[in-house]
């Protein structure tokens, strides 16, 4: 999961790249956005982790995601145009994709019912820390120094976008076929003789909470007191990072004789639980598909907007800078805040889903959008740091619950086609704002002559436009809400109906 995020960086380089191309902003735009279609375009992954198992989806991603930043290493050394920029750039989602439906639905199916909210929770903040440590990484200056400027000098990447590309197209596709060759899912939920889950969970969580403290603790330290910190602190991060690589070790699925991925991959998920009754929800019992269910695109619609405007605010942060007039070094602190936040929403949703109904966490992520866009559109400071973290918190929580909520009211047998339908509504909400709205909205508040917007009315009406859209997002996710819980509760009323019959009939008999 760790090398599945590094699309969500594109907000710490959308400025660089713009200034290498010398694009537009909706070319530059355009970009992003192909990113992230790639990265939500799960379709194609889902069918091939339905059809061929974990590991060739995951080989597939190794691959792909390799290619693209090749591809994208040379587009901007050569200033390739930009539409064949964004083709790269796809091509580096679309492997993300692959790497993040592999290990998230393998893991789901390689845990018991009761411990798929942790795991859900774990492997999503992964995802979210990719971005965060990334990001630290691209801003720090290893092995360098720190002019009066404040600029990195010699330092490894040191800001550089083309050194960055270099960095992806080595490391993700080498960690991504190691991570493959390790991967199994075994049949059942039978626990391992050297499974140790607990303590696994416990090791893991202890140590994403220490990484994302110092890389908190790192840019909070940056900005605030010394610079210089750039120079060395990144090794204490590449350190942490080492120590996830062993935590599997030993471990059932790795160590224990594995059934073929194909085979193990395709079985039907019968210890499956649902608060929600079986016959409504389980399209194998009720032979209706999810997809003619008003459930399932009440979902689609919440999915889509939050996270299509959590993602559209994250890829403009550095453009958000620039007509603010701010350092433009604080957009990639900027983006550090928003994902670490994110990843804080993904692992306690992981945990809160135990105690807060699982729809009730659907509906917050929306609410915790339409905040973080009115305080963007509000244009003080201090509100831009605070919009951050929420609408981290947004995208984490809604990217936690999004495929446990498909994989509890639909079952697993199909979960790889149906969470890849929905993502497809982030990828159609994130398109539609990123290269209709924001753009037109730039544009219309730039001086002519001009490429950079300067002042809040740069971006005001897309953020009331975003505002908007999430209130819609709440109320399809208060229409899961109570359209789930009402399912369960009719269910429920059935068989309690069922058992008072039992007993009359004992009682007369």
């Amino acid at each position: 999961m760790l090398c599945a995020g590094p699309i969500y960086t594109f907000g710490a380089i959308h400025s660089s790249i713009k200034t290498l191309l010398s694009a537009t902003e909706l070319q530059v735009q355009l970009i992003g956005v192909a990113g992230d279609v790639g990265l939500w375009t799960k379709v194609f992954p889902g069918l091939a982790f339905d059809l061929l198992g974990a590991r060739a989806t995951m080989l597939g991603g190794a691959v792909l995601s390799g290619l693209g930043y090749v591809l994208m290493y040379f587009a901007l050394l050569e200033q390739w145009p930009p539409v064949l920029v964004a083709g790269a750039w796809f091509l580096a989602g679309e492997g993300s994709g692959f790497i993040l439906t592999s290990a998230l639905f393998a893991s789901t199916k390689n845990f018991a019912p009761k411990d798929r909210g942790i795991v859900t929770g774990i492997l999503a903040c992964m995802f979210g820390t990719s971005a965060t440590v990334l990001g630290s990484l691209l801003g720090g200056c290893l092995g360098g120094h720190i002019d009066n400027d404040g600029e990195c000098q010699e330092g490894f990447l040191g800001g550089s976008v083309t050194n960055y590309m270099v960095l992806l197209a080595v490391a993700i596709p080498a960690i991504t076929i190691i991570a493959a060759l390790a991967t199994r899912v075994r049949e059942g939920h039978v626990t391992g003789e050297r499974d140790h889950a607990s303590f696994r969970f416990t090791v893991l969580l202890v140590s994403l909470s220490t990484l994302i403290a110092v890389v908190f603790g790192k840019n909070l330290v940056e900005k605030l007191v010394e610079p210089s910190i750039k120079t060395w602190a990144n090794y204490v991060l590449l350190a942490l990072l080492s120590l996830f690589l062993c935590l599997s070790v030993g471990a059932g699925p790795a160590g224990a004789s594995p059934s073929k991925d194909t085979i193990a991959d395709s079985e039907t998920d019968s210890g499956q639980e649902s608060t929600a009754a079986p016959s409504h929800s389980d399209d194998d019992k009720a032979g209706r598909p999810a997809e003619c269910q008003a459930l399932f695109w009440s979902h689609f619609l919440a999915f889509g907007i939050t996270i299509g405007v959590d993602l559209m605010t994250l890829n403009i942060l550095s453009a958000i800078v620039a007509s603010r007039g701010m350092d433009h070094r604080t957009a990639g602190s900027l983006v550090v805040i928003q994902m670490g936040f994110d990843t804080t929403g993904r692992l306690a949703s992981g945990f809160l889903v135990g105690k807060l109904k699982l729809t009730q966490l659907l509906v917050l992520a929306p609410a915790l959008t339409v905040v973080g866009q009115i305080l963007l559109a509000a244009g003080s400071s201090v509100g831009l740091y605070i919009a951050c973290a929420m609408l981290g918190l947004s995208d984490g929580i809604m990217w936690t619950m999004g495929p446990l909520f498909i994989g509890k009211a639909f079952g697993l047998q199909r979960v790889g086609r149906h969470f890849g339908v929905t993502v497809l509504s982030a990828a159609i909400f994130q398109a539609a704002l990123s290269l209709g709205l924001e753009p037109f909205v730039y544009r219309q508040h730039t001086l002519a002559g001009e490429t950079v917007c300067f002042g809040n009315s740069c971006f005001a009406a897309t953020h009331w436009t975003a505002c908007a859209a999430a209130c819609v997002a709440i109320a399809a996710a208060l229409h899961v809400h109570f359209g789930w819980s009402g399912e369960a509760a009719t269910g429920q009323k059935e068989a309690d109906s069922g058992n008072d019959d039992l007993s009359d009939s004992s009682e007369s008999s």
